[in-house]
């Protein structure tokens, strides 16, 4: 598993997000990578699993399509094969970056695999973010003040901005041992539901 914290419109401090981004250091040890591009913010801790090479460390960017990512996407040799991609790691992350500029949020339909990821591409200024249909790979979010924060763990996005425990959520838990809904025990964060996408700040399901 991998770490995945990106800030959209972010107004924090370098320090303030280096701190965050470490709290998920379990979930990726082997290297720890930061970018801000257009006063957006995307940071990754990387479990080496598919390329142990440094090359295909994250975040990544391709022809100015940065992605942060969480997952495997199974079929990603058949795809470098089936659509003649011109690969320069070993990665399945690069695959997405080369899926999407070949096929657009299209490329979702040609994913097998567990995912989570936001991707900026900056040829158009948009953020793309994607979770796997089945809901394996984790992403919350936490929307305010015109910023939006994407985490693999909770804790990250509470580090950054502190939210208000859901009497609703906490009842919800307590009874099933899980939150429904996408809602979680926090009044403003939530999960980036399965199945589901957002492009141009439009949640679309696939």
């Amino acid at each position: 598993m991998c770490g995945l914290l990106s800030v959209i419109n972010n107004n924090f401090n370098n320090e303030s997000l280096n701190h965050s981004l470490s709290l998920m250091k379990h979930r990726g040890p082997d290297n720890m990578g930061e970018v801000c591009i257009d006063n957006n913010y995307f940071g990754h801790q990387r479990l080496s699993i598919i390329d142990l090479n440094n090359r295909s460390n994250q975040p990544l960017t391709i022809d100015n399509i940065t992605i942060v990512y969480n997952g495997e996407i199974y079929n990603y040799k058949e795809l470098i094969k089936d659509y003649n991609l011109q690969v320069t790691t070993g990665s399945d992350t690069e695959v997405i970056i080369l899926m999407y500029k070949k096929f657009g949020v299209k490329c979702l339909e040609y994913f097998n695999g567990m995912f989570a990821f936001v991707i900026y591409d900056n040829r158009i200024k948009n953020v793309f973010v994607a979770r796997d249909r089945l809901g394996i790979k984790p992403l919350y979010y936490k929307e305010n003040n015109n910023r939006t924060i994407y985490s693999s763990e909770i804790s990250s996005i509470l580090d950054l901005s502190e939210s208000e425990i859901s009497d609703f959520g906490l009842r919800q838990y307590r009874k099933f041992r899980m939150t429904l809904n996408n809602d979680t025990i926090y009044k403003d964060i939530y999960f980036f539901p399965p199945g589901h996408y957002s492009f141009n700040g439009k949640l679309v399901k696939y």
